[in-house]
């Protein structure tokens, strides 16, 4: 049986390997070479030479990839960090620390701070309360966004051209009607997309444009994920 370091050697040379395909993977969709991927870098201010990134993208750089290179890279891919890490979202295996295997979503939660290391796996003690300034600073942002939606209703109440009042009421309309969308979507996939008739249909059809993303999706019936 592998020791408990080179358990911890393979996590880390899968997470360099996942990382370095993610960032050829980005680079090739933006068109870029190495050689045009480290100009952006440059330009961003923090230089990483076409060596360097060949490196990554190999694989080659097990242990040496820091923070810095990993931001900048992701600045110049115009992509999130964290995509770099669990690039198959929503529903691709990972190993998200040594000897623990999750979704690519899920270890997003817990890298984000969206969830605790209890969420995926039950029973280890994370208190919640290590979210809470992530927390106190989602609330201070629906505060924020709760503050504007006053202003746009003051705006509302106030226009004085009856087109301007007519076209403010299909706005608010057209964001109700998606709100509603999501809400719904959101239902079905909690039940399995087995409720309210063509819910199963759309959510097929969703996961359908997923997959022709390239993203990794599962079946939800616990089956091993798809592309």
């Amino acid at each position: 049986m592998p020791t408990t370091d080179e358990n911890a050697k393979s996590w880390q040379e899968s997470l360099a390997a996942r990382t370095g395909r993610a960032v050829r993977k980005a680079r090739e969709s933006a068109g870029l070479t190495a050689a045009q991927l480290s100009d952006r870098t440059r330009d961003i201010g923090y230089p990483i030479h076409r060596i360097a990134i060949s490196k990554i993208e190999n694989g080659a750089r097990v242990g040496k990839l820091d923070v810095a290179e990993l931001v900048v890279l992701a600045r110049a891919l115009e992509v999130p960090p964290v995509e770099l890490i669990y690039p198959d979202l929503p529903d691709g295996p990972v190993e998200v620390w040594p000897d623990q295997q999750t979704t690519n979503f899920q270890a997003v939660q817990w890298f984000s701070g969206e969830t605790t290391a209890d969420d995926i796996v039950p029973g280890t003690g994370e208190s919640r309360g290590g979210n809470e300034r992530l927390r106190l600073s989602r609330e201070r942002e629906r505060a924020r966004e709760l503050r504007s939606g006053m202003g746009d209703a003051w705006y509302s109440a106030n226009v004085r051209s009856e087109t301007e009042h007519r076209l403010r009421n299909e706005e608010i309309e057209a964001i109700h009607q998606m709100t509603k969308g999501l809400d719904r979507l959101r239902a079905v996939r909690e039940q399995g997309g087995s409720i309210w008739g063509a819910g199963h249909h759309d959510l097929a059809e969703i996961e359908d444009r997923m997959r022709r993303a390239g993203m990794v999706v599962g079946d939800g019936d616990g089956d091993e994920a798809t592309r």
